[in-house]
């Protein structure tokens, strides 16, 4: 009875916590970042929002199944600034908010948006802040993902 409730309890935290999917990001430059795949709506609420802190070479990758209107905020609790990279369906960077800071209003009512206004987008990429800056990025250049093996990306949704 105590190994099945073991077993259960095992099952039911790895469930819980599963291991976080990763894509590699790679700037004109050739630097590579180690990105988190965020692609559910929770993922996308969440972002990195739950890190303390950000390595110059990680970041998150948002994946949104269509283009679409983009806006992204930062909540008061996160602990850094971000560089958030808005991206159309073809990877090519449609807007850069630089050093975005978390959120002035610690209630969160009150807080600034971003993103590449009647643009539509299809991507986003939070790297860590003056990544953008430091590696020369602008609008219009385009960016490659590698995404894991068997990672359904947008362009393979509807098939």
């Amino acid at each position: 009875m105590h190994l099945a409730l073991i077993l259960i309890s095992l099952f039911i935290t790895s469930a819980a916590c599963p291991e976080e999917e990763v894509a590699m990001v790679r700037l004109p430059d050739g630097s590579e970042f180690t990105c988190e795949i965020a692609d559910t709506d929770r993922e996308h609420a969440t972002g990195l929002s739950r890190h303390e802190s950000l390595a110059p070479d990680r970041g998150m990758l948002f994946v949104y199944p269509f283009d679409s209107g983009l806006s992204f905020w930062m909540p008061p609790t996160m602990k850094f600034n971000l560089d958030i990279l808005f991206l159309d369906s073809e990877r090519r960077i449609i807007h850069i908010a630089a050093d975005v800071p978390p959120c002035p209003d610690p209630d969160g009512w009150d807080c600034p948006s971003y993103g590449p206004g009647d643009k539509p987008g299809r991507y986003v990429v939070e790297l860590a802040a003056r990544t953008a800056g430091a590696h020369g990025l602008k609008v219009g250049d385009v960016l490659e993902f590698v995404f894991p093996p068997g990672y359904k990306t947008p362009e393979t949704f509807r098939r």
